[in-house]
């Protein structure tokens, strides 16, 4: 391994004309725990974003155990944001087949199993669920 799970180096990114991070530069070190805080427009879910390869930096560097953010990475490594974005009438089952089309290596049958041990059924749709149950649904699917 590096030695570090996370590393930014002079990380830029710009949505529009607002800046969410501006010449950030973080290591965070393999096992450890490490807390990301601040007020609401620091950057935190950027960040996040970032590590996961949701969104690309428009300058810097950014690497996860030594590697680009994308695919490869997102094997290892898992994020769940507190706003998942679901429409309402979307059912799990709409979260699995999604999942099956856009993420290489997704275990549908897996995720059918850990959506049964929680108590999420097939047909269940994202606006009649509680927010502890949309997280779930997040999780597996």
């Amino acid at each position: 391994m590096t030695g570090y799970a996370v590393r930014c180096e002079g990380v830029r990114k710009r949505y529009g004309s607002k800046w969410a991070l501006r010449d950030f530069s973080v290591t965070i070190p393999e096992r450890r725990v490490t807390a990301v805080l601040g007020p609401n427009g620091a950057g935190k879910s950027t960040f996040f974003r970032l590590l996961c390869g949701m969104t690309r930096p428009d300058a810097g560097r950014v690497e996860v155990f030594g590697r680009t953010p994308g695919w490869c990475v997102n094997r290892d490594i898992a994020y769940l944001p507190d706003r998942a974005r679901w429409y309402g009438d979307q059912t799990v089952r709409d979260s699995f087949e999604w999942a099956e089309r856009l993420l290489p290596g997704f275990d549908r049958d897996r995720a059918e199993k850990l959506a049964a041990f929680m108590g999420l059924e097939p047909g269940m749709r994202a606006g009649g669920m509680s927010r502890g149950r949309r997280f779930m649904r997040t999780a597996v699917g």
